[in-house]
């Protein structure tokens, strides 16, 4: 996967209101109960996937994708692809707050571009 058809697979999971994936009390998760992926849970091939992952607040970024050998999608870094899943945590974050705010597509989408670029 190339970083453009990354910034495209995450703009359009965002539009499609697929993120955040997060558990029943708010933790980040790579996959959620409900089929949802993260940033990062985007690249992870089904057949590598494994709960373990998402257990007891689950692997940083950067230990999954190397442990599991997942590829950085060409073009792109891992501090970048490590910078957009520290992007889906923290608008994550707000949306399991008390007053339960909507996912931020308009912000996460700016982010993205500026973060992966044209």
């Amino acid at each position: 996967m190339t970083k453009h058809e990354y910034r495209d697979l995450l703009i359009a999971t965002s539009a499609a209101g697929l993120f955040p994936s997060v558990n029943k009390a708010g933790t980040c998760m790579y996959r959620s109960g409900d089929g949802r992926r993260c940033a990062v849970g985007l690249l992870i091939p089904d057949d590598v996937y494994k709960k373990s992952m998402d257990w007891k607040g689950g692997m940083s970024a950067t230990r999954v994708m190397t442990r599991y050998e997942i590829a950085v999608p060409e073009g792109m870094t891992m501090a970048e692809v490590v910078k957009v899943q520290v992007l889906h945590d923290t608008l994550a974050a707000t949306t399991v707050l008390p007053f339960h705010a909507k996912w931020d597509h308009e912000e996460f989408a700016e982010e993205v571009a500026q973060i992966i670029g044209d």
